[in-house]
């Protein structure tokens, strides 16, 4: 029997879609805005047309329905359906919940996910949610069509992919695994400076990339590190792999991007590059349950001697060789300053500034010192000042700065604590040196005008029933001492939420003076009370030092003389 075409079946499905909306009534309800979702799971030039009909497909659909109205594309090319983590798919989803998309259509189920848990939690209980509307066309699947048989159909048919999808996987799987006992690996793309032959299924060199995979190890060989590689082949443009693959319309996009560090490290470990295949670096089998993951160099399979060799071995060896030294020397460096850090750690991390030119202060980890009681670190300046000049003129020792801060802060501590038993005694009093006592006389004021017009309008309405005044005087006055008795209550209301707001904060400053209190009086230095309380230090030249505290005292800060800034100097 003749095989149908994607084109053929995409044809008859538009003519079919067309044919039922003709027999539609035209809807006066506004449009869904639909999307097209198309995904192919594998990259591959004789399947390119593929994922276009899918495209087309969907497209002609969507036009074709009175009821909804198209608005984006959305492709997945080269991603599986196991799962959700596809590029064109978190993006479809970002704009389903910014109520762009009310609408998402399918080729069928299968090209929204074969993973039949994750696609039946999405399509039954995320898209209602969203008020989002699923269609599948050659499935004939319509979440708005909420019949038994529409019910039926979704876990059915997720439950076929998903076996599909790892029937496949097996089989692939087995493949991969004969192909390799065989000697004949099956291989999917070749690394930079090499093109992969699909008709011969070898790797042939490409000659632009080859040529900067030989300036990268000669670079190398020369001492120059990865980094400094990595900027002369941006200055030079030499292309990334990605650039290169876009170069040879390997790419569906135009590629931008830039040679890093970890690119270039990588390429000291291909032996590709010696003319060797390496197969079996990482290992999947989903029809197992096992995710994709890094094998170990023991169950690598190399074949030696596969296609020709862009670098010398020895040249090869001698990189590698002196990266991995590097790369461990690098690991040397970082155990030690970890420890060291661990040793000595910064108490006053993102605390410390210079109070000449205002930059943070380094913390220098060059412990001075002949025993260990003894050691001590410094706090450098290495900024500039307004003038562009560099300054250095602070270099304050460390346990000299602890003993300096916490001297300041017992001195503070005890203001605060003074403050606190000052502020609970006047707390509700209407003493009118502090803004809480202003704002407690201000209320028994208003509150006893409020009271005296109230008795105006009594006395008032009293003298207009003894006939003493007229009606049109009674509405006069009536109005007028209406007007002042409302304003006087929005006064009142006004001051009454001030009160409450104060009240709010000195609850929450009593607390945390209580907190504080342990720490009252305390000797040596304490790191969680400089955490607690301090915000930041400014070192002067002359040792001098300025602290900047988290709480202020509310004492001082309720006078009526707006009181002193949260700061201290010695």
């Amino acid at each position: 029997m003749a095989r149908t075409s994607r084109k053929q079946v995409a044809l008859s499905e538009v003519e079919i879609s067309k044919k039922l909306a003709e027999k539609r009534m035209s809807s006066l309800v506004e449009a869904v805005p639909a999307a097209v979702y198309a995904r192919l799971s594998v990259e591959d030039d004789e399947r390119q047309d593929s994922i276009e009909t899918q495209i087309a497909l969907v497209r002609n659909y969507i036009e074709s329905q009175p009821d909804l109205k198209y608005v984006d594309t959305y492709a997945d090319n080269g991603y599986t359906g196991t799962n959700f983590d596809r590029p064109a798919f978190t993006q479809l989803m970002e704009d389903v919940r910014k109520k762009k998309i009310k609408c998402i259509v399918v080729k069928d189920l299968s090209r929204f996910g074969r993973n039949y848990t994750e696609a039946g939690y999405y399509i039954e209980t995320i898209f209602p949610f969203l008020g989002v509307r699923m269609i599948a066309i050659t499935d004939h699947f319509d979440s708005d069509h909420g019949d038994e048989a529409n019910g039926m159909i979704v876990p059915i048919k997720n439950i076929v992919n998903s076996m599909y999808a790892k029937d496949i996987s097996k089989k692939v799987f087995v493949a991969h695994q004969s192909a390799m006992e065989r000697g004949t690996p099956i291989l999917s793309k070749a690394p930079y400076g090499y093109i992969l032959n699909r008709k011969t299924g070898d790797y042939e060199v490409d000659p632009v990339a080859a040529f900067y995979v030989k300036l990268i190890f000669y670079w190398k060989l020369q001492g120059i590190s990865v980094g400094e590689i990595a900027n002369r082949l941006n200055a030079i443009d030499a292309p990334t792999p990605r650039k290169r693959m876009d170069q040879l319309g390997m790419m569906k996009k135009e590629v931008r991007g830039e040679w890093s560090t970890s690119s270039i490290a990588k390429m000291f470990y291909h032996e590709e590059y010696i003319g060797n295949l390496v197969v079996n670096k990482t290992k999947q089998a989903l029809y197992k349950g096992e995710k994709k993951r890094n094998t170990d160099r023991s169950e690598w399979v190399i074949f030696e001697n596969h296609h020709e060799a862009i670098i010398a071995k020895d040249d090869f060896e001698k990189c590698r060789c002196e990266f991995e030294n590097n790369a461990k020397k690098k690991a040397e460096k970082k155990e030690i300053a970890k420890e060291i850090a661990a040793r000595f750690p910064n108490h006053f991390e993102g605390m410390v500034y210079c109070g000449n030119c205002g930059h943070g202060l380094q913390y220098d980890r060059r412990p001075h010192g002949y025993t260990l009681e003894k050691k001590h670190n410094f706090y450098i300046c290495g900024g500039s000042t307004l003038q562009g000049k560099c300054c250095h003129k602070i270099n304050m020792n460390e346990k000299l700065l602890q003993m300096i801060v916490m001297r300041q802060i017992n001195q503070y501590l005890m203001q605060l604590v003074d403050g606190d038993r000052l502020l609970k005694e006047c707390e509700n009093a209407s003493d009118k040196t502090t803004v809480l006592g202003k704002i407690n006389a201000d209320i028994i004021s208003k509150n006893a005008l409020i009271q005296e017009i109230s008795d105006k309008r009594r006395k008032l309405y009293m003298d207009f029933t003894a006939q003493k005044i007229t009606t049109k005087e009674y509405k006069e006055l009536r109005s007028e001492m209406n007007q002042t008795y409302d304003a006087l209550n929005e006064e009142l209301e006004t001051l009454l939420k001030e009160k409450d707001s104060f009240g709010q904060k000195i609850e929450e400053y009593h607390n945390t003076i209580h907190s504080l209190c342990n720490f009252h009086g305390i000797e040596g230095f304490a790191p969680d009370l400089v955490k607690a309380l301090v915000e930041r230090i400014d070192v002067f030249p002359d040792k001098k030092i300025q602290i900047t505290y988290k709480v202020c005292d509310l004492w001082k800060e309720l006078q009526s003389d707006g009181g002193e800034p949260c700061d201290s100097n010695l």
